[in-house]
């Protein structure tokens, strides 16, 4: 299998394709997907042994591949409040800001009115369009409402981008080992298809702050959450302000949820499409939890679950 070095050398001529051939492949330590990067197998003959990966102490620590950015130094203060449907930021200062740039707009507001959990804020990702004067113009509008004396902030993210993951078979440790297959955070424009994942038991695809990426067309088992460290278990999680991904005809097998989101900040406009979950007798197949906001489950199939779909949040559409 490419080392990290081979993948890192890759990325200094500004990305291009790995391709990984038949056989079975063991590997000890996680690998870093930087932007700009194919990663592709030849099939499911491609297999990725990832069994001795270290055991996780906690949730979301332990992962195979890694295609994970980070937010920037650059930030600024909002200078006013902000209503839903704006197209417009005032910020104190737009140093460092381009266009094109991923953002994250946040405060300390809780992300709907009467939210008990103090720890469920508003935040939502962006795409800056141009900046003018002491604003910031996007090329969408503002889902959320925000209180610019609320400690109302737009940080800068440094993104992971154009990533793809295709083509192969991972086999994590099981139960006990608290196993990610594949952890994306903060990142866009990110593509995994065709995989057959097994027995990573934290999360199989754990999205966090990503923005525009489709998983689609993987056959997913035996995410079963690791309980003594916490509650997760997912197929496929999406969490944390994520925005804009597509999720559709994956299969998930024995699961305590085979998709799911919520997370610290609202998850939103995310379609769940003709996936099909059976045999996840530990929860419901899909959940999306409280901080979820315009999701839409079209087309799905639960066979021999505890249950179908849990809807938490608002504005979900289920069909």
């Amino acid at each position: 299998i490419p080392t990290q070095n081979a993948i890192n050398y890759l990325s200094t001529l500004g990305g291009g394709i790995v391709r990984i051939p038949s056989g079975k492949f063991k590997i000890n330590s996680s690998i870093s997907i930087p932007s700009n990067i194919q990663l592709l197998g030849v099939g499911h003959s491609t297999i990725i042994d990832a069994t001795n990966l270290p055991e996780g102490t906690s949730l979301n620590q332990v992962k195979l591949f890694k295609v994970e950015g980070k937010l920037d130094t650059i930030s600024t203060a909002l200078t006013s409040d902000i209503s839903a449907l704006s197209v417009s930021l005032p910020v104190l200062n737009t140093n460092g800001f381009q266009q094109n740039d991923m953002i994250l707009v946040t405060s300390d507001e809780p992300y709907a009115p009467g939210t008990t959990n103090s720890g469920w804020r508003k935040g939502e990702i962006q795409i800056i369009n141009s900046t003018a004067n002491s604003n910031l113009e996007l090329s969408g509008t503002m889902l959320f409402g925000y209180k610019y004396t609320q400690n109302g902030q737009v940080n800068r993210i440094k993104a992971v981008e154009n990533v793809v993951i295709s083509n192969m078979k991972l086999v994590l440790g099981g139960i006990g080992k608290a196993h990610n297959a594949i952890s994306c955070r903060y990142a866009r424009n990110i593509m995994i298809e065709n995989l057959i994942i097994d027995d990573a038991e934290d999360t199989s695809i754990n999205l966090f702050y990503c923005y525009n990426s489709t998983i689609r067309h993987n056959t997913i088992s035996n995410s079963t959450s690791p309980t003594p460290l916490g509650n997760t278990g997912y197929g496929i999680g999406v969490l944390d302000a994520c925005r804009e991904l597509q999720i559709y005809e994956n299969t998930l097998s024995n699961c305590r949820h085979g998709v799911a989101g919520g997370g610290a900040r609202p998850s939103v406009l995310i379609q769940v499409f003709n996936n099909k979950a059976y045999g996840c007798r530990i929860n419901f197949a899909y959940d999306c939890h409280e901080p979820c906001f315009y999701w839409s489950f079209r087309g799905n199939l639960a066979d021999g679950c505890k249950g179908g779909i849990v809807a938490r949040g608002q504005y979900i559409v289920i069909d």
